[in-house]
């Protein structure tokens, strides 16, 4: 007890004082056992996730496929088939549908309850007939309550509505990759499906019935599934053989009955064409009478009008001649008033001088005041008389008025006889000629003013009467334009119901015309259809299975990809870490050979020796294969589906994969790396007798190496360099050891950067010197010559503009299928738009075969002279041969001219896609905008918005680089710190001596890690072309049918590999200098015979 106890105990201090070195064994076989076991793990997973979610959505076994269509008796019949465990009919039609403005090629199919049912991620489901459920990976949340609108299917008519809410997004079984298939409609590739109620299909049949198998085995690609779908193949073909001929006769006596009343119906369109014809030809001539009497009275009405118009214009002629006269009377009229008055004024002026003679004179004289004397008297004889004449004659008044009279006339004649008087007299008779002068001048004037003011009148009156003619005039032309507005008006009317009788009588005569060609067609058709139900052939009917399914097969190969890395890196992993382990533990056994010695000594048995070794090792190999077995299984698998899921997108979880019989192997395979070289280690030493193992081994003997020989070099080397380099070739078996290590874990990192370099720069190889073009531009029509030259014309800045046809098809190859696309022209632009190149020089277009891109070329085994085969649908295909091969990444693409083109497909190439260059100051989104405005423009695509696609689609790849450069990192830096710490061990009596000698300790540090860098820099040089046959081998075991790698490594790349392993061997150099301090230089000084 006292003895297992002591035992137990210097275990453990052995296992203290190596504790690195049991750390470095557990990390070594716990990388190795995780990336075996991860990688291992990772396929059985993404197996079983996508075998989970087939069973949970029913995918198919079998599809039932007919010609003519299964009805629902055939979906009954398949139901009661021995071996059926369910059978449900479905119509899938391809169509395409426009969502606000952007036109999409869809696949429209039938929303399913048992097989091929869809899984609702988002959403709800359709409840009514004009609902649907859009692809979740073509489609966004934000889709949803969107409407969908078809405007064409490829089943004429098999839609009862042609817009479609989205309620929810969804997966299918049948889509398990991102691929979605080709299509004859839109640009050739199906971008998404919709799935549809029942009740929205217009059609009394399926186009095809999915069934299940009964009690069948589904594990994924399994044999014994394999042999169910072919043990039960023979029976649907036997079924569908059956149903056939009854489907058959069912569509001939529709189609004839269908025949029957359309001939029914022809004969009731023949007759109701003739009764219309006859009423219409009625009306027509009911309307021509009538527009012939408008005719003559418009006629009449023109006639009075132009008569009207005579009378107008004399009447115009004789206002304008009086119009004319008036002027000239005004102008005479003011010149005779202007002649009178100046006459006038001429003589009232002299009338005017006259008086004011007359008057001065008359002033003076009066100024005497005896013409004042003079007027008295006259008055008062003047009164005296008339006071005489009222007496009575001799009466003493009489008398003596007659005296006073008498006297005042004496007075007079006084006055008279005076010289005043008389001049007064004579004053006063000019004064009063004046007055009759100035009487009949005012009289003239006022003569001449009744003259003048009259003549004006009758002017007046003239003009009155002249401006009263004219609008009379006017409103006789008023009239007359009135007139003639009706008459124009009515003239418009007879002409416009002249146009409507003759574009009556035209649509009459062209429908007359339809009628009866429509007639004709009907007859044709009639007779047409009577020559197809004769000709309706017997159905061809198709067993399809799910190997015809893209998503299925590709899955199987993809998946396959990663059992094929695991078969390389695991198995190199494995190889350096058996080569550590065995190492570590063969110099540690070497290391304890004298305590082993004394052991043996003491009386402990071989076996109680060799458990201490293999204790020591196996526990560090158990925790490790475990702790690496269960986070390998977890992690690896996660995210190499993450690297998948670009691919792969019907699940976002992957089912945990454990299995027991690969823990099982990952346990014994850790043991046998650790225990079995431990074991190998001990046996070897524990042969030997006691005395032999505690005596040290003698020094491995000097020899002379092969520089020495070479004396103008070995002279210049210095002493200590001269011990190193006989130390590193002296002792072989290390060499080989560490170069081997080193070497491997390089070669793990140059592979892991060149899967890097090989996909990082497939965006920047594909549209930097392949993909050439700006824009694509996919057309919903086929150009024309006329069509395509409108197109250049409308865009000048559109330096390029090649037009092709482009459709996809695809290519089996043993399980594999992966998808081709097709281009044909014969536009010699093409290679100004594409680089066709085989990596060292220009490829040539084919002239009667089609050129093809390499990766296509590799994986069908194909060269120039071989055919191409090509799959047009699951029953025909056909060849291609080959001129040529071109470098290609991104999608698999072949080119053919029009001829090549016509010949393969039977049809000519409808020009339905353009790859557009603009000049280089031309804006690429401006001009994207540009062209999705052109006529016809169905789908614009930006090469530099599909280039960002391409490297984003990288970015999931580059999880998987970083896991294998990550693990191959750390096992470099475990090796390397295990291996050096191992050399420092086992040379600690050397470095004691060389202490003692008086070395400093920068001096042994340079001693001993001088070897350690010249072997790491061996084996890192030695792993730089191993690391590229492993990254060679690894990348031929990558292909995914989007695109293929390039197998290349960036000089960066190399330098960066080369550079970790030396970083790490430096660390490792600088973290040891203290294990080398910590030497204790008394061991020197012991002395062991």
């Amino acid at each position: 007890m006292v003895m297992g106890s002591a035992w137990r105990k210097n275990n453990l201090r052995e296992l203290r004082r190596s504790l690195g070195r049991w750390l470095a064994i557990l990390a070594i076989i716990a990388l190795g056992i995780g990336f075996f076991a991860g990688l291992k793990a990772s396929k059985p997973a993404m197996l079983l996730t996508a075998e989970d979610y087939l069973g949970e959505t029913g995918f198919y076994d079998f599809r039932l496929i007919s010609t003519l269509g299964l009805t629902q008796e055939d979906v009954a019949a398949a139901a009661q088939t021995e071996g059926i465990a369910a059978a449900e009919g479905s119509v899938t039609a391809d169509a395409v549908g426009t969502i606000g403005e952007d036109e999409r090629t869809l696949k429209v199919m039938t929303l399913t309850d048992t097989v091929n049912r869809p899984k609702l991620t988002y959403g709800r489901l359709p409840q009514k007939a004009d609902e649907c459920l859009a692809d979740m990976h073509r489609f966004s949340q934000k889709d949803v309550g969107s409407a969908v609108t078809i405007s064409k299917t490829s089943i004429d008519g098999c839609l009862t509505t042609d817009t479609f809410t989205i309620v929810g997004l969804c997966t299918s079984p049948l889509y398990l990759n991102v691929e979605r298939g080709t299509t004859a409609l839109g640009g050739g590739s199906i971008d998404g499906f919709l799935c549809i109620p029942k009740d929205a299909f217009a059609l009394d049949y399926f186009t095809e019935v999915s069934v299940l198998l009964d009690g069948a085995d589904r594990t994924l690609y399994c044999d014994a599934y394999t042999d169910a779908v072919s043990a039960l193949r023979p029976t649907l073909e036997a079924l569908l053989a059956q149903r056939a001929p009854l489907r058959y006769e069912q569509i001939v006596d529709d189609a004839r009955a269908a025949l029957s009343d359309a001939q029914a119906e022809y004969d009731r369109g023949v007759a109701e064409y003739q009764a219309q014809r006859a009423d219409a030809e009625a009306q027509l001539d009911e309307a021509k009478r009538q527009l012939d009497s408008g005719a003559a009275q418009l006629e009449e009405n023109r006639k009075k009008l132009d008569e009207a118009q005579l009378t107008l214009d004399q009447k115009e002629k004789e206002l304008a001649a009086g119009e004319q006269e008036i002027p000239k009377g005004e102008a005479a009229l003011a010149a005779a008033k202007e002649d009178a008055y100046r006459q006038l004024d001429e003589k009232q002026a002299q009338l005017d001088e006259n008086r004011q003679q007359v008057d001065s004179g008359l002033l003076k004289v009066k100024l005497t005041g005896l013409p004042l004397q003079y007027e008295t008297l006259l008055v008062t004889r003047l009164q005296l008389q008339g006071r005489l004449a009222v007496l009575e004659e001799g009466s003493a008044d009489y008398n003596a008025t007659q005296r006073m009279l008498d006297g005042t006339q004496r007075l007079i004649e006084q006055y008279e006889q005076g010289e005043i008087i008389p001049q007064y007299l004579k004053l006063k008779d000019a004064q009063a000629q004046l007055d009759d002068a100035q009487a009949q001048l005012d009289s003239a004037r006022s003569e001449a003013d009744s003259t003048f003011a009259a003549k004006e009148a009758e002017l007046a009156a003239a003009k009155a009467q002249i401006e009263s003619g004219k609008q009379q005039l006017a409103d006789g032309r008023s009239e007359l334009e009135s007139g003639r507005a009706q008459l124009e008006s009515a003239q418009a009317q007879l002409s416009l119901s002249r146009a409507d009788y003759e574009a009556a009588q035209a649509a009459a005569q062209e429908g007359f015309a339809q009628a009866e060609a429509k007639l004709e067609s009907g007859k044709r058709q009639l007779e047409k259809a009577q020559v197809e139900v004769e000709k309706i052939d017997h159905p061809s009917t198709y067993v399809l299975d799910r190997t015809v399914n893209t998503g299925y097969l590709s899955f199987r190969g993809d998946s396959s990809i990663v059992e094929g890395v695991a078969r390389v890196f695991p198995l190199f992993f494995f190889l350096v870490a058996a080569l550590v382990c065995i190492t570590t533990m063969t110099r540690m056994v070497d290391e304890q050979r004298t305590q082993i010695g004394t052991l043996k000594a003491l009386g402990y048995s071989d076996g109680a020796i060799a458990w201490k070794y293999i204790s020591y090792s196996g526990s560090a190999a158990l925790l490790g294969a475990i702790f690496g077995f269960m986070l390998g299984t977890w992690v690896f698998p996660q995210g190499i589906w993450q690297g998948y899921s670009m691919l792969y997108q019907f699940s976002s979880r992957l089912r945990y994969y454990f299995d027991p019989v690969m823990a099982a192997v990952s346990l014994a395979a850790s043991l046998v790396c650790s225990v079995g070289a431990t074991w190998f280690a001990c046996h070897a030493e524990l042969r030997l007798l006691p005395a032999s193992l505690m005596r040290p081994k003698a020094p491995k003997a000097g020899k002379r190496i092969l520089l020495e020989r070479v004396r103008f070099i070995w002279s210049r080397v210095s002493f200590l360099h001269k011990v190193s380099i006989r130390n590193i070739l002296r002792y072989k078996k290390r060499l080989f050891m560490m170069l081997l290590g080193i070497g491997g874990c390089t070669a793990l990192i140059v592979a892991g950067f060149g899967i890097r370099d090989s996909i990082a720069t497939i965006a920047d190889d594909q549209f930097g010197s392949i993909t050439h073009y700006d824009i694509a531009v996919t057309f919903s029509t086929p150009m024309n010559t006329t069509l395509q030259e409108d197109f250049r014309s409308r865009y000048p800045t559109a330096q390029t503009c090649v037009f092709a046809e482009t459709a996809s098809y695809e290519i089996k190859n043993g399980s594999a299928v992966f998808t081709l696309n097709t281009v044909a022209t014969d536009d010699p632009d093409i290679t100004s738009v594409i680089g066709l190149t085989d990596g060292t020089q220009t490829v040539p277009y084919p002239q009667e075969g089609a050129i093809i891109d390499r990766d296509l070329a590799d994986r069908l085994g194909l060269k120039v002279g071989d055919m191409l085969t090509v799959s047009l649908s699951d029953t025909k295909s056909v060849e291609i041969p080959v001129e040529g091969v071109f470098e290609n990444y991104v999608y698999n693409y072949v080119y053919l001219t029009q001829n090549t083109w016509q010949e393969v497909f039977g049809e000519a190439p409808a020009y339905e896609a353009a790859w557009v260059n603009f000049l280089e100051d031309t804006d690429a989104q401006t001009a994207s905008a540009a062209l999705a405005r052109a006529k016809n423009a169905a789908a614009v695509t930006l090469s530099s918005d599909f280039r960002s696609r391409v490297a984003t689609m990288m970015q999931s790849l580059r999880y998987i680089v970083l896991v294998v450069v990550v693990c191959a990192a750390a096992l470099a830096f475990i090796v390397l710190y295990n291996l050096t710490n191992i050399n420092i061990t086992e040379r600690e009596r050397e470095i004691a001596t060389i202490k003692v000698l008086g070395f400093y300790d920068s001096e042994t540090n340079r001693y001993v890690f001088r070897e350690n860098i010249i072997l790491t820099t061996l084996g890192t040089l030695l792993g730089i072309p191993m690391g590229m046959l492993l990254h060679a081998y690894v990348m031929g075991q990558i292909r995914i049918d989007l695109m293929c790698f390039d197998v290349r490594i960036a000089p960066l790349s190399y330098v960066i590999s080369v550079a970790l392993t030396l970083v790490f061997g430096l660390f490792v150099n600088f973290v040891l200098r203290r294990k080398i301090r910590a030497v204790d230089m008394a061991q020197a000084l012991k002395s062991i015979e």
